[in-house]
């Protein structure tokens, strides 16, 4: 808030409820395919059709990776796996089965939870700048992209390794 308005008085207030737990696990990272996940809802705002531009550009030279997604696309691409809505008693075992976790908000986001849940089971997340979880994002647990775009979300999971996940994951355990 304070990036856009002037507050004559000011605290931090910690966000968090109830069902996040720590759960935070040391993970193993194959090389052999990235397996992504998407928990947002299909839509503009919450930046799935970016992702999926990105993806479907990836996909042409890259078969080694697949996105898990919690509704049913309306045009799936050959990546994607979609499964049903979700609770919070199948995070853990979602996250489990994730190595990172996108969230390419396109419109400006307060917090979001998906990031906090994320990173309390040790999994590592990209996200965009227009996310306000960005302010909780230890320096190294997670990729922020400032003005993203499709053609910059390719890029950078282009040159994303398992090495750099497992440091990615040693930064959230620690």
């Amino acid at each position: 808030y304070e990036k856009y308005f002037q507050l004559p008085n000011s605290e931090v207030i910690s966000i968090s409820h109830g069902d996040i737990r720590d759960c935070r696990k040391k993970k193993k990272f194959s090389s052999e395919r990235l397996r992504l996940s998407y928990l947002g809802p299909q839509g503009e705002a919450k930046g799935f059709f970016l992702l999926q531009a990105a993806l479907d550009e990836w996909w042409k030279t890259n078969k080694q990776f697949c996105l898990n997604v919690y509704f049913t696309p309306i045009k799936p691409s050959p990546y994607m796996k979609p499964y049903g809505r979700y609770t919070y008693a199948d995070l853990e075992t979602i996250f489990d089965n994730t190595d990172l976790v996108i969230v390419p908000s396109v419109w400006q986001e307060t917090f979001g939870y998906v990031v906090l849940e994320a990173l309390s089971c040790g999994v590592p997340v990209l996200i965009s700048g227009n996310v306000g979880a960005k302010d909780i994002l230890a320096p190294g647990a997670g990729i922020v992209i400032e003005d993203l775009t499709a053609e910059k979300l390719c890029r950078v999971l282009k040159n994303i390794t398992s090495e750099q996940l497992a440091g990615m994951n040693n930064v959230i355990l620690e």
